[in-house]
């Protein structure tokens, strides 16, 4: 009758000739086996009746009591539960404590299952009544994210420019594999560039238009090699629009146009691009004396990022706009 409340773990596992022990009429709400060490065993009296034990799903002290149960007087009746409320004043086996089910638990599952009840009946509700405007919703922030700063990383691009061309033209594709590829890719005293052709990096087995959308999202700059631009068709054309994608979703223009034919300078395009950018047309001079400023600058067009290269105005609008 001490109201005590609480025994240090190991207080009486010194006590080696203890034999009797009422610790009965306090307020002891746990009975622990680590309270007496080995001792526990060698106890013929431990009377622990008249204590407001906590009788909780899974208590630890019905099985140690149950262990030692013969030096426990009165252990069916005497001993008795003090909480909760629907088992105070009866004995600690009035249920089996070991296989009663978790009352927080129970109502986490109720909870649980009417969530997923609730949801179930929900979602094919808001599917019939606004379906449409959900999808679309969605579709609009996955647009808006770009505009928020989520940028591609240049460290994360895997080429440095993809190379679009027409292969009908010969002249065309010997001058990419032969002069183009040789140059950039394998020029000596400065760092390669890794160029994305198409008959060399694209993926078998993927569509066309897969292998095009991974080229242009995976390179830094697009360069188009053009012998003329009266008639642009076929993959030029949707490579330049997914370009012009590019452009309004990353604010940065990504078109180099390299020209081969000098007749191609009065195309409109080419000299509204000039104005606009001029560092991202050029034209490939048939005297040797001006090919090695052309690769120079070519070089240069390719490596530098558009928003120091160029111009504010051929980044696209800004966020001000």
């Amino acid at each position: 009758r001490n109201s005590i409340i609480f025994v240090v773990p190991g207080f009486f596992a010194l006590a080696t000739r203890l034999r009797e022990l009422n610790l009965s009429a306090n307020a002891l709400r746990t009975v622990e086996p680590s309270w007496f060490g080995f001792l526990a065993g060698s106890l013929e009296v431990l009377d622990v009746s008249a204590n407001p034990l906590h009788c909780a799903c899974g208590a630890a002290f019905v099985d140690f009591l149950l262990q030692v149960q013969a030096a426990v007087p009165g252990l069916p009746s005497r001993v008795k539960c003090g909480s909760p409320g629907q088992l105070q004043g009866r004995s600690i086996f009035a249920q089996d404590l070991r296989l009663c089910l978790d009352e927080s638990l129970s109502w986490d599952c109720f909870g649980l299952s009417l969530l997923v009840v609730a949801l179930g009946l929900a979602m094919p509700m808001l599917h019939h009544l606004c379906g449409w405007d959900l999808w679309y919703c969605f579709h609009l922030g996955l647009a808006w994210l770009p505009r928020r700063g989520w940028q591609r990383g240049a460290d994360a691009l895997s080429y440095d420019a993809f190379v679009v061309f027409d292969k009908a033209q010969s002249a065309v594709a010997d001058w990419v594999y032969n002069e183009l590829r040789v140059r950039l890719e394998e020029r000596r005293g400065r760092r390669a560039l890794r160029l994305c052709l198409e008959e060399r990096d694209w993926l078998p087995g993927k569509t066309l238009f897969e292998n095009l959308w991974a080229s242009v999202y995976s390179s830094r700059k697009m360069l188009f090699v053009l012998a003329h631009t009266d008639q642009v068709s076929g993959l030029l054309r949707a490579s330049f629009l997914l370009a012009q994608q590019r452009l309004l979703e990353d604010r940065k223009d990504v078109v180099v146009l390299v020209i081969l034919r000098p007749d191609a300078r009065r195309s409109r395009y080419v000299r509204l691009r000039q104005r606009l950018c001029r560092q991202s047309v050029l034209f490939w001079p048939h005297q040797p004396s001006g090919q090695c400023s052309f690769w120079a600058q070519l070089g240069m067009a390719l490596t530098r990022d558009t928003a120091t290269s160029i111009p504010d105005f051929c980044r696209g609008p800004t966020m001000a706009e």
